[in-house]
């Protein structure tokens, strides 16, 4: 019969192994998930230092845990989240092909903002001591039961056989998409550095009929007043900005004024529906970059900027890069265009400013792979800068393979 100091000696000694080693397994550890990996922080203070890191690096958080999330999140664990991902659930609601009953009417404008500055809030009391990414995420547990790809065989939905055989009613799509008022685009925190907005692409939906009359806002809702004055002042304060499909980038320079610097902006990449193959638009286009680069000299910090357009079979970006000492424009796409002198000389003027004996390139790269959707035209372009979460850019490309 063995004794307890022999069996000790027999077990395996975690400090004879390497420090490095050892974080190598913690690492490891932290990285699979298994089920009660969290708990292990309380071994000893070397694995709390790790384990503990990983597991508050991105907190995901629905409006019934922010309570608790205000008590967990003491001081000492502040400095370890990254990442908030706020999950705001609306309530359910019925088909009219599945009840004849109409669903309650819901609150969904009160309930986000209930949600959204109820953890402002709690963030407001925090010192300021490191960057954090907030993730703002709004669905009903309906969204995916009425008329989107189901796991079955669903003919009442449209969906027979894993295909869709028949266009979602109007009245489907407009709960998914119709207006709602969240009253806080005048209200961006000073302490805002990168802000990120991508609105899903209405081109993804042209395989449905449209129906202007009994769906009279389907289509980009109007934001060449409030929102384009908005998002054209609050860039004076920011150090990236990226905008997609919500507002097309010559509406926001028509609100930046001649006066105006942003000293703190190092990228910048924006959308326009001007940027398509179209013998037409080519004067247009070449206004538009001209134009940007007047306002991107007024940037002194600038070091990327993107232009860009995708969607079904099309793809195009004008890329500024200013990187190690040399600078660049790019214009990568399914289509080619040939930037003008004029244009070419007004981005020289950029890169002249922080690079005087202007060593800079023009490069021209053409993409060939099948474009299927704008998450493709994504993927493809290569952007030098994140313009959609890489989660959600995987989800878009996924359905438009699915549909393909």
């Amino acid at each position: 019969m063995q004794t307890r100091s022999q069996t000790r000696a027999k077990a395996f000694k975690w400090m004879s192994l390497p420090a490095e080693i050892r974080l190598m397994i913690l690492e490891a550890i932290a990285h699979q998930k298994n089920p009660g990996w969290g708990s292990l922080a309380s071994v000893c203070r070397e694995w709390r230092y790790v384990l503990e890191g990983a597991n508050f690096y991105k907190m995901n958080l629905g409006i019934s845990c922010l309570n608790d999330f205000k008590r967990i999140a003491s001081p000492q664990k502040r400095n370890l989240i990254r990442h908030i991902c706020l999950n705001v659930e609306l309530p359910e609601y019925m088909s009219r092909c599945c009840s004849k009953r109409r669903s309650p009417p819901t609150r969904a404008n009160a309930i986000f903002n209930e949600g959204l500055w109820k953890l402002c809030y709690i963030l407001s009391t925090w010192e300021a001591s490191c960057d954090l990414a907030l993730e703002i995420n709004i669905y009903s547990p309906s969204d995916c039961k009425h008329w989107t790809e189901p796991v079955f065989h669903d003919p009442k939905h449209g969906w027979e056989h894993g295909r869709q055989v028949k266009a979602p009613p109007s009245s489907a799509l407009s709960r998914l998409f119709k207006p709602l008022s969240f009253s806080i685009q005048t209200h961006f925190p000073d302490t805002l550095k990168k802000l990120t907005i991508f609105e899903e692409s209405y081109k993804f939906y042209d395989r449905f009929p449209r129906r202007p009359a009994q769906v009279p806002w389907y289509g980009l809702f109007d934001v060449t007043g409030g929102l384009g004055v908005v998002l054209a002042s609050k860039s004076l304060q920011l150090q990236h900005l990226a905008i997609s499909y919500m507002i097309n980038a010559e509406e926001i320079f028509s609100h930046c004024q001649s006066t105006w610097s942003w000293p703190h902006l190092q990228s910048l990449a924006l959308t326009s529906q001007l940027l398509e193959n179209d013998l037409t638009k080519h004067k247009q286009i070449e206004d538009l970059l001209r134009r940007a680069g007047v306002l991107v000299r007024q940037m002194p910090k600038m070091h990327t900027f993107v232009l860009w357009n995708g969607g079904r079979a099309h793809a195009c970006a004008f890329i500024y890069r200013l990187d190690r000492g040399y600078a660049s424009i790019t214009w990568r796409g399914t289509w080619n265009l040939a930037l003008s002198p004029r244009v070419i000389e007004s981005w020289q003027l950029v890169a002249s400013k922080e690079l005087p004996f202007r060593r800079f390139q023009l490069k021209n790269e053409h993409i060939q792979e099948a474009i299927r959707s704008h998450g493709d035209a994504i993927y493809h372009l290569e952007l030098p800068c994140e313009v959609v979460d890489p989660a959600s850019l995987w989800q878009i490309r996924k359905e438009a393979f699915s549909l393909a």
